[in-house]
């Protein structure tokens, strides 16, 4: 053969294998998820029937005959009536276009790599019924025993059921799942992704529908996409009647007997005698504090004329020692036994027993007396602050006293916080029996002295009004009652009054009481207008007679307005005294005879009338 016929059939033969492998290489395919609409229907057994309705679009120049679902029930036992239909046929009631579908589940395995393939759904169809391109719907199904698998679980009162969709190979807009489970008397519902407490169910989810039928309940749930190779979790609660069986509730775990403890306690005697003689000098000091208490409020008591008693009507001699126990009880049992509800009940115990009650007034017996004027200097002098009272957060040696034996607790608390926080709380908290002695039964809750205690508050509305417009025109003393056949006065009243009242004005009082509570003692103040009726002065404050309350006074013709601010302060107090002083001014000429104003012009008059005579 001549080399140009060898060069022929070369290239010839290159020619055909080019041609054969491009026709081998020009077969291809491309399969495309759309959607895929899941259908479980739960057994009152626990089991469940899974219907997956896989929207498909096919593409490519071969017929198709296998496809696959990954990530599927691992106990998925497909049935036999799966099968695929074109999309336009999806519709119809008439499987007349259906072709059949042959399911196989390929268990997980694990690859040489390490690699983990899980469990695997095969479809495929007889070759004679390959698919061409186009869009197709696969129905798929199987069963899966979700009580086995506990996917069941007990939820409160309710029964919470989770599934996980198929890893699906594209993304899906709008992925739909319809839960149709057995009747019962409570309709199912959405588990939220905040009660899920799994990363998983952190998907927008949105409750689609419920519907109610005799034979059963559905809950259709829509996620609005789920992306490619995730897994979608799914979750409803519904009524544990639906089940024959219904998972029991999860095993509370048992509570400890008692909390630990901080502070254990040594076998050794000789290393128990300091804690011993540390608790013993804490009843006694408690001891000691409440029998002070109970003596300091009985001297102020009885000066003030009042009585405050305890809230355990106990003997003293009773009281502060059982008060010292409880205290060391609570805190030994807190601290040594590791019994918070009991240590806590104890030290309330001590609390209560430190405890006083409001004030009571004893009657008073005040009889006849006369008011007398005295300066303002001289009656309106702020009274000192009471002394004596070291049980008293009310006086400044109460406030150092408190002070230092709050640090002593909060020091404690300190030592503890590194290695029993719990405990260093609970000791914390043991305060409330100093702050229960030092804040109850204080002196400024008893009844004060009305000859002294208004001094406060008058001295303060002296100053306010000296910086009001027009204060110079205003007069003031205060007035005191002297009750017959005593030295001390029993009243202190603070008396206003304009330097040119009008007719039948009497005077402006402003007279204090006080309102008594637990808390401290809030002085409420009153203006009193005393005027006489008829006259040009009860005229003036006619309009004003609404506002107050109107009464008698010390003589048959006697008027008495009476006007209490809305709050009882200084600056409103003040404000209506200003106010009744400008209605009861006299609204006079400029200049009256004898006054300074008056000789004024006609001194001007002289000395133009003599000006006139000397230039004529």
């Amino acid at each position: 053969m001549s080399s140009g016929a060898r060069r022929a059939l070369t290239s010839l033969g290159l020619a055909a294998a080019t041609v054969a492998i491009a026709a081998s290489a020009s077969g291809w395919t491309e399969n495309r998820i759309e959607a895929d609409d899941v259908r479980i229907e739960l057994d009152r057994a626990g089991g469940a029937t899974i219907e997956h309705r896989l929207h498909y679009k096919l593409n490519g120049n071969e017929r198709q005959t296998r496809w696959r679902i990954a990530g599927v029930d691992p106990d998925a036992a497909p049935g036999g009536n799966s099968y695929v239909v074109p999309a336009e046929d999806a519709g119809a009631t008439s499987l007349d276009t259906a072709v059949p579908l042959a399911t196989t589940l390929r268990p997980a395995e694990t690859q040489r790599n390490g690699t983990t393939l899980p469990p695997t759904l095969e479809l495929t169809v007889d070759p004679a019924g390959a698919l061409k391109r186009g869009a197709y719907v696969f129905v798929v199904r199987y069963h899966t025993e979700l009580a086995a698998r506990d996917r069941l679980a007990r939820d409160g009162a309710m029964v919470s059921l989770s599934w996980n969709g198929p890893l699906l190979d594209d993304g899906v807009a709008n992925a739909r799942a319809t839960f149709v489970l057995p009747a019962a008397p409570n309709a199912p519902r959405l588990l939220a992704a905040e009660d899920a407490g799994d990363e998983g169910a952190l998907s927008p989810l949105m409750l689609q529908e419920v519907r109610r039928t005799a034979g059963h309940d559905e809950i259709e749930l829509l996620r609005a996409f789920a992306p490619q190779g995730e897994s979608v979790l799914w979750q409803v609660r519904f009524d544990p009647r639906a089940l024959d069986r219904p998972p029991a509730p999860p095993v509370a775990e048992p509570l400890p007997e008692s909390q630990p403890r901080a502070i254990e306690v040594l076998d050794a005697p000789g290393d128990r005698l300091p804690w011993l003689a540390a608790g013993g000098a804490l009843g006694l000091l408690y001891a000691l504090l409440v029998v002070l208490k109970f003596r300091q409020l009985a001297r102020h008591a009885a000066e003030a004329q009042a009585e405050l008693r305890p809230v355990v009507p106990m003997p003293l001699a009773l009281r502060a020692p059982l008060a010292g126990a409880a205290l060391v009880l609570g805190v030994a049992l807190e601290l040594f036994f590791g019994q918070a509800l009991a240590g806590a009940c104890s030290v309330l115990a001590a609390t209560a027993l430190a405890l006083h009650g409001t004030a009571r007034a004893r009657a008073p017996n005040r009889g006849p007396g006369r008011w007398l004027t005295v300066s303002v200097a001289e009656g309106v002098r702020v009274p000192p602050r009471p002394r004596g009272a070291l049980v008293d957060v009310s006086t400044l040696g109460g406030k150092l006293f408190f002070a230092l034996l709050s640090g002593g607790v909060a020091a404690g608390s300190y030592v503890l916080a590194e290695s029993a926080p719990v405990h260093a709380w609970l000791v914390g908290l043991d305060g409330v029996a100093l702050l229960a002695l030092f804040g109850t039964g204080r002196v400024d809750t008893l009844p004060p002295d009305l000859a002294l205690e208004p001094a406060r508050f008058l001295a303060a509305l002296v100053r306010r009004l000296k910086k009001l417009k027009g204060s110079a025109e205003l007069r003031m003393a205060a007035r005191i009652r002297m009750p017959a056949g005593s030295v001390d006065p029993d009243e202190l009243r603070l008396v206003v009054a304009p330097r040119l009242p009008r007719r039948g004005f009497g005077s402006v009082e402003i007279g204090v009481s006080y309102a008594l509570g637990l808390g401290a003692r809030v002085a409420m103040p009153e203006v009193m207008l005393r005027f006489t009726d008829g006259s040009p002065c009860a005229e003036a404050v006619a309009s004003m007679a609404r506002s107050g309350r109107l009464t008698p006074g010390r003589k048959p013709e006697e008027r008495v307005l009476a006007l209490t601010p809305r709050l009882p302060t200084v600056r409103m107090t003040a404000a209506i005294v200003a106010a009744l002083a400008a209605r009861v001014v006299e609204r006079a000429p400029a200049s009256l005879p004898g006054d300074k104003t008056d000789r004024k012009p006609k001194r001007a008059k002289r000395e133009r009338t003599g000006t006139s005579a000397r230039a004529a």
